[in-house]
């Protein structure tokens, strides 16, 4: 987040200067904080649910260089059914196809067009942001999860008709 509110956020801002980025998570450390300095930056800091935050933003924003695994952020914003931007890092873990499910960018340019063409386009975030949910429905919820090992830990494996609705499991927030 420091790197993207330093390189890409002031020249998103001296687009939109009604736009406010908000920062949540846990335990924000000294360098963080500091970037409430930053014109149309907020500091938010832990929340006890993620979820409000996400249902008022426009977009959802996961700028990781380094990422392992699964990236939860990613998949919290996805289920919300939010039009999410990520750097190509937290694609490694995640079947979700870009231009499709989500939007990819890596350059301060990129992340800049992006952001301006989701701000200006609501069909586009309407469109990634229904994809995205419907992504973490399809490959995302526990008893799909859990049916490759359903035999090893004795569960009974169901069988889904092709017509069958699936619930989204909301990842727990960092």
């Amino acid at each position: 987040m420091v790197w993207f509110c330093r390189e890409v956020w002031p020249s998103v801002h001296r687009c939109r200067p009604q736009a406010r980025i908000l920062l949540v998570g846990r335990r924000p450390v000294p360098e963080i904080l500091n970037l409430a300095e930053l014109p149309g930056v907020e500091v938010v800091g832990q929340v006890p649910d993620v979820r409000p935050y996400l249902t008022k933003a426009t977009v959802s924003v996961v700028p990781l260089h380094i990422a392992r695994g699964v990236q939860n952020k990613v998949l919290e914003s996805l289920a919300m059914g939010k039009p999410t931007v990520t750097s190509p890092a937290p694609l490694a873990g995640l079947r979700a196809e870009p231009d499709t499910h989500l939007l990819v960018a890596n350059s301060p340019t990129e992340w800049t067009t992006t952001l301006l063409r989701l701000f200006d386009d609501a069909s586009l975030r309407a469109r990634l942001g229904k994809a995205g949910r419907h992504y973490v429905e399809e490959h995302h919820i526990w008893k799909r999860c859990l049916e490759p090992i359903s035999p090893l830990l004795g569960l009974p494996i169901e069988r889904r008709s092709a017509d069958s609705h699936t619930q989204a499991v909301l990842a727990a927030a960092d």
